[in-house]
């Protein structure tokens, strides 16, 4: 695994990783047959504004939770074996929170900055969040999902959920080398007075240097920091281009999720690639403010030089962009905005596509309603007198109809985040 920090840019606040050799082939394979079936048993269903090149196969943003309509089960849990046992029915509707809850916690002084997060209205979603399935983690190694992943039936492609465990398995694992040495921010101060120097000039006698142990590194070992319960949400999808459609114009500068839903990292498998060409991954962040400043209403030629910052220039740091091979497993936190850079067909006259699976981590230090709370709301796993209209079950119609005012809502939210983002400036000289 690589740590990607030999790139551009001059600050790297947190790491992206890119581990070439994670996930064995053998389970690649695994994976294309069993969303191959996937695929033959169902419908085309195309992601909304995408012009039929983006195929959602297993997707969050469809029979989300819906607050004041879905039903919660608040005294017990829904395990693998009873999900498709226990109805909607049984358990209550959950309300819509009051708009106090959905505002943003007063901010603790020198901890949180919320100057950004002030410019975004409706920063919590009141009606919708993406539903995680519950994830037990395994010592030494290996994890067992022990809830249902929403929309991807439990006993249909019970093939499936294997395959991904693994892959959340090795998503997780600490087997990267550690990092020999961890780097901090570089401590400033202003140059000696004149008055002052003699101290400077004079000689200092130094202590005999002490035997020296060295430190530890520090490690990451979610097993061990988050023993038991993690909660991940799976998505998988295609971007299938043809000779009629040959290219991909590339995403948007995106985090995911909203902050209800606490997606703090996010891993992505690109398990096949068929004839396009170089598909590449961009990340960016905030960069830190702390430049030096030594003259009063001057501004030193070399800070732009050393630091790439311009004067009133946006305080967005682009770190790196990722080459999205076939069999790559990209992981990051959802502290970056990132977005996928266009690509097209490698000979126009075939049809090609980028199929990847998509987890997201919940923050392992708070606990969100998953599918262990939330009985399916698909009418069409049900079968007998629940149907169409059962009592907390959604038809396909009802849930692409969900679907596209929960992306609107969130569309919204994006485009507020990426002007909050883009809004803070370099002030490079001192008053």
């Amino acid at each position: 695994m690589d740590h990607i920090t030999d790139k551009k840019g001059w600050e790297k606040k947190s790491f992206v990783t890119k581990p070439n050799f994670t996930i064995p082939e053998a389970t690649r394979r695994a994976l294309i047959d069993a969303i191959h079936v996937l695929e033959e048993t169902t419908p085309v269903d195309y992601h909304p504004g995408s012009d039929n090149r983006v195929v959602d196969l297993v997707h969050p943003s469809m029979f989300p939770l819906v607050n004041g309509q879905s039903h919660i089960l608040r005294d017990r849990s829904i395990g693998m074996e009873d999900c498709l046992k226990v109805r909607p029915s049984e358990g209550e509707i959950i309300p819509i929170p009051p708009e106090e809850e959905a505002k943003l916690p007063s901010p603790k002084p020198n901890v949180i900055d919320y100057s950004q997060l002030k410019a975004i209205p409706n920063p919590y979603s009141r009606k919708f969040q993406w539903l995680p399935c519950d994830v037990q983690m395994e010592w030494p190694s290996g994890c067992n999902i022990t809830s249902y992943i929403n929309n991807l039936h439990p006993t249909e492609h019970a093939k499936l959920y294997p395959i991904i465990e693994e892959i959340i398995a090795c998503s997780s694992s600490p087997t990267w080398p550690p990092t020999r040495i961890t780097y901090s921010d570089v401590s400033y101060r202003r140059e000696t007075p004149t008055n002052g120097r003699r101290f400077t000039a004079a000689e200092v006698v130094q202590p005999e240097p002490q035997k020296y142990t060295p430190w530890e590194p520090p490690s990451v070992n979610l097993r061990l920091d988050y023993w038991g319960s993690l909660q991940v949400i799976v998505k998988l999808a295609n971007i299938e281009l043809t000779p009629e459609k040959p290219e991909y114009e590339g995403g948007s500068w995106h985090v995911e999720g909203q902050l209800n839903e606490h997606i703090c990292a996010k891993a992505l498998y690109y398990y096949s690639n068929t004839n396009i060409t170089e598909s590449r991954l961009s990340f960016r962040q905030e960069s830190d403010y702390s430049v030096p400043h030594y003259v009063p209403n001057q501004i030193d030629p070399w800070i732009s030089a050393i630091y790439g910052c311009e004067n009133h220039g946006p305080r967005v740091q682009e770190i790196i962009d990722v080459e999205c091979r076939q069999g790559r497993l990209l992981t990051f936190p959802n502290i970056f905005q990132h977005r996928v850079q266009p690509f097209s067909l490698r000979d126009p006259s075939k049809p090609g596509h980028r199929k990847i699976l998509a987890l997201f981590l919940v923050d392992p230090a708070i606990t969100v309603i998953s599918t262990g709370n939330v009985p399916p709301q698909r009418a069409d796993w049900w079968i007998g007198d629940q149907g169409e209209g059962g009592e907390g079950l959604m038809g396909m119609g009802e849930g692409k109809g969900l679907r596209v005012e929960l992306m609107e809502e969130r569309k919204v939210f994006v485009g507020h985040q990426d002007a909050a983002f883009q809004s803070l400036r370099f002030n490079l000289c001192e008053h």
